[in-house]
């Protein structure tokens, strides 16, 4: 456990550290949920709008292996499935790693601290923490840019 008590894991024969729960101590359950590749999908009908950016597993294939124009099944993390054409400009699918979920519901107020920094995982940091009413979120090892959210609502 780190100083700020995030849970990592660390495989002393292999010297490997790890955010990610290893597949030799999940439940049945856990390796059925997580297995197969994740990536950061649009919610909406143009990327990015809507309700943003989503979780989804990639159901068919492999996320970083889809070359550009290519078509994906996708299942969302809220279990609906979508259709995806790969393309980095309009629509990328970044990669996820799911212990970046945990992360943001964390204790940690600086974004430098997930495992990649992209839109989808910005984005969603961002609702999560306005949603626990944390306004304010940090970004940078000496916290030198500050990101607000308008605490404002109805």
């Amino acid at each position: 456990m780190t100083i700020d008590g995030a849970l990592y894991y660390a495989n002393p024969s292999t010297e490997a550290v790890s955010w990610d729960k290893p597949d030799c101590l999940k439940t049945n359950e856990e390796l059925e949920k997580d297995s197969g590749d994740w990536v950061w999908v649009s919610a909406g009908e143009k990327p990015g709008g809507g309700e943003g950016w989503v979780p989804a597993r990639v159901l068919g294939g492999n996320g970083s292996d889809l070359n550009d124009g290519e078509s994906v099944s996708l299942q969302l993390q809220s279990g609906l499935r979508k259709t995806a054409v790969k393309n980095p400009v309009e629509e990328p699918l970044w990669p996820l790693l799911l212990s970046s979920l945990s992360h943001v519901s964390g204790s940690s107020d600086d974004l430098v601290m997930l495992d990649a920094l992209n839109q989808g995982l910005l984005m969603h940091a961002l609702r999560e923490r306005y949603a626990a009413d944390e306004i304010y979120t940090w970004v940078g090892a000496n916290k030198s840019v500050l990101v607000s959210v308008n605490p404002f609502k109805r």
